[in-house]
């Protein structure tokens, strides 16, 4: 690989001979600044300041003036033209200068750059941009130190006259660089985010991927990255990756260099968990309990309960908390009413009882079971009828008493008739409880 190094040989403007170096010049005070080339029978070039001609040249066909200190006027058929003489005393093979055409509209004169009289570069009047305009670089082959002519030369086609202003002419040197690299970039990733518990994110997460060449490399040319199996995509350092879904994510990443030399591919796994865990109340016909469930669909939870709440965490450190009371304890009986919950500590009011009764033989079978549920949007009331084999849901809901019969619920309009021993159960849901089966 080679690269390029400019070292600047010369800055000078026109209009006098100077000796050059690479960190220092000698040329005689009140330089001209700039040069105004018109191509007419009456070529005009304005400088800053002119003290003599010096060792600037012009076409060799005309009679020269100094009207004003500012000005001198060539009177002379077209093409115009001039050239400077410099002594340089390193090596340059590039040049840079500015160029403005300042012609009346129409005009389309070409300017031809001369080094030691030999064309080297060629601007259009017709396609230039308007205003000032830099030729910068412009490889002019190796120029050795000594003596040198730079010209310029301006060659009208339309009877439109054209003039164009030369300004900050500078000799360089544009030196070769061997560079050999055989090491891939490197890539780190940078995580922005609220951080929970066991390496989850709790909030919106965003990665930034910071990328740097090896020590002596030339520099990264891009980076690409793939998020949960998508197409690949270039990187943007303004534009850092977003995730805003709950959930693991997979990022994948590798940068290139200058050359061509490839990072292998990183892998990034993300986990983003924003929403606090739920909890379901239903009995256990085994242990003839109440079990409190957390529930989380992304991870497991703990369930630390009192005789007064539940405290449910999941694995990110969402937390729910349940608030409730039940009366004195009684055999065979659950009877629980929930006042409040709190989702990582904001309250959400909410309302409802639970109840369950049931009897069973000394083989623990089940010849009474039943259940009621209300909240502050529906309710639920539900039968076990063992001889049968089913579970009536009851079409009008209605508590029921403590005692060890629920034989009027037959007499009563069934909504449904289920196989089995069903058990109903209530549910949080987003501060919300609700019945379910």
């Amino acid at each position: 690989m080679e690269s390029g190094h400019l070292i600047h040989r010369a800055s000078f403007p026109p209009g006098d001979e100077c000796t050059l170096s690479p960190d220092s010049s000698v040329c005689p005070q009140n330089l001209p600044q700039f040069t105004l080339l018109t191509s007419s029978e009456s070529t005009t070039f304005i400088t800053q300041t002119l003290n003599a001609l010096g060792n600037i040249e012009f076409g060799n066909t005309g009679q020269y003036s100094f009207p004003a200190p500012t000005i001198v006027q060539e009177k002379s058929d077209s093409p115009a033209w001039f050239q400077i003489s410099t002594t340089t005393a390193s090596e340059s093979n590039v040049i840079s200068f500015g160029y403005q055409f300042l012609s009346d509209p129409g005009a389309e004169g070409i300017l031809t750059l001369f080094v030691d009289d030999t064309p080297m570069y060629r601007i259009d009047e017709r396609t230039t941009p308007a205003g000032l305009n830099i030729a910068k670089h412009v490889q002019i082959g190796d120029l050795q130190p000594g003596l040198h002519r730079i010209g310029f030369r301006l060659d009208p086609f339309s009877d439109v006259h054209s003039i164009v202003q030369i300004s900050d002419i500078q000799l360089g040197l544009v030196t070769v660089q061997h560079i050999i690299d055989t090491f891939a970039p490197t890539t780190t990733p940078v995580i922005s985010g609220t951080l929970g518990n066991n390496g989850w994110y709790i909030s919106t997460t965003t990665i930034a991927l910071n990328a740097s060449d090896n020590p002596g490399g030339i520099g990264v040319a891009s980076t690409t990255y793939s998020l949960d199996g998508g197409p690949w995509q270039t990187y943007s350092t303004t534009s850092p990756i977003s995730i805003t879904t709950d959930g693991g994510h997979s990022l994948r990443f590798f940068s290139t260099d200058l050359l061509g030399n490839q990072e292998a591919t990183n892998t990034l796994q993300i986990k983003i968990d924003k929403t606090a865990p739920e909890a379901k109340f239903i009995f256990d016909p085994v242990g003839q309990s109440l079990n409190i469930i957390g529930t989380d669909n992304l991870s497991t939870t703990t369930v630390q309960t009192t005789a007064t709440s539940s405290l449910i965490t999941d694995q990110a450190g969402h937390t729910l908390q349940i608030f409730f009371t039940q009366p004195k304890p009684k055999d065979r009986r659950i009877n629980l009413s929930i006042s409040s919950l709190k989702y990582d500590g904001l309250s959400a009011t909410s309302y409802a009882v639970l109840k369950y009764k049931w009897k069973t033989d000394k083989s623990s079978i089940y010849s009474l079971f039943a259940a009621y549920e209300k909240t502050a949007t529906s309710s639920l009331e539900a039968h076990y009828r063992p001889k049968k084999g089913n579970t009536i849901i009851m079409q009008a809901p209605q508590d029921f008493d403590d005692s060890d019969h629920d034989d009027d619920a037959d007499s009563r309009p069934l909504k449904q008739a289920l196989p089995g021993l069903v058990i109903p159960f209530l549910k949080t849901n987003g501060g919300a409880v609700t019945p379910g089966y």
